[in-house]
């Protein structure tokens, strides 16, 4: 079956007829529809394209995107992901009164569990000590509960979305998005494309930045490093980081035992001090 072919003639059909009325209670009034994207907004981003179908056709487009990237890209593509997730939140919000059928919902809850399953999962392959465990049990018990809550309280009039219509809170989140500041730094990289420094610019740059981040001038800079034997009690000092890690110990680990996350790494406490 050629999706595509029937999802562009299902929408030159909505775009060309005018939906008729109907009489209810004596008042003409207009069949209930709703807003498409003809580009969906997860692939295309936001556009203006949108065409109003009927809840049925509605149904029927989102199916028909599905299957469309399904056959070109394969299941487990991210674009046939997020139709198929378009496809399944719809007909399991509360915005829609129709359901889908069984052998759809057989098909679709069988292909979203084999995206999350086994290589799949964001998770595969990765596991957890019961030390860490434990750890990450301690640090959130009782972290949200109660008058630490944020929303402890607000309630009713007190609450601050309390009369917020939902576009609202979407525009504040887009405004503050990092990934907008983020844009807007790459645009100023790209308007310095093209230009170039002169040798005696460079040399002056580097020069003004010589010994400005090194050592005890970095804002990063710990101090030194002391080695401790859990067994014995002697220290070993490192001036850095660097040098600990040729002796053959992990940077991450040392991170973790000076900063209270870990007891001790290959037998040995760390920590750093100012000396």
């Amino acid at each position: 079956m050629n999706y595509k072919k029937q999802y562009v003639k299902l929408i030159r059909n909505a775009q060309n007829n005018n939906l008729p009325t109907l009489p209810i209670d004596g008042i003409n009034k207009k069949i209930y529809t709703e807003k498409h994207h003809i580009f969906p907004k997860s692939i295309f981003g936001k556009n203006n394209l949108i065409v109003k179908l009927t809840p049925k056709e509605h149904f029927v487009a989102h199916h028909l995107l599905w299957k469309y990237y399904q056959k070109k890209y394969g299941n487990d593509d991210n674009k046939t992901m997020r139709m198929r997730y378009a496809f399944w939140s719809m007909n399991h919000g509360s915005k829609y009164n129709f359901r889908i059928n069984l052998k759809i919902y057989e098909k679709l809850r069988k292909d979203f569990i084999d995206s999350i399953t086994g290589p799949n999962h964001p998770l595969f392959g990765k596991y957890r000590t019961e030390e860490v465990r434990k750890q990450i049990s301690e640090k959130h018990l009782g972290k949200h509960s109660g008058e630490k809550n944020h929303m402890f309280g607000k309630k009713g009039l007190n609450s601050p979305n309390f009369g917020k219509k939902r576009i609202e809170h979407s525009k504040f989140m887009s405004e503050n998005n990092p990934s907008k500041l983020a844009s807007v730094k790459q645009k100023r990289r790209q308007a310095r494309l093209g230009t170039h420094l002169s040798e005696e610019t460079k040399n002056k740059l580097s020069k003004s930045k010589i010994g400005k981040y090194a050592g005890k001038n970095h804002p990063r800079y710990k101090g030194k490093l002391q080695r401790i034997d859990k067994k014995t009690g002697e220290i070993k000092e490192y001036a850095d980081t660097a040098e600990a890690i040729k002796d053959g110990f992990e940077a991450t680990s040392i991170s973790a035992c000076s900063n209270g996350r870990r007891k001790t790494h290959k037998g040995f406490y760390w920590r750093y001090y100012n000396g």
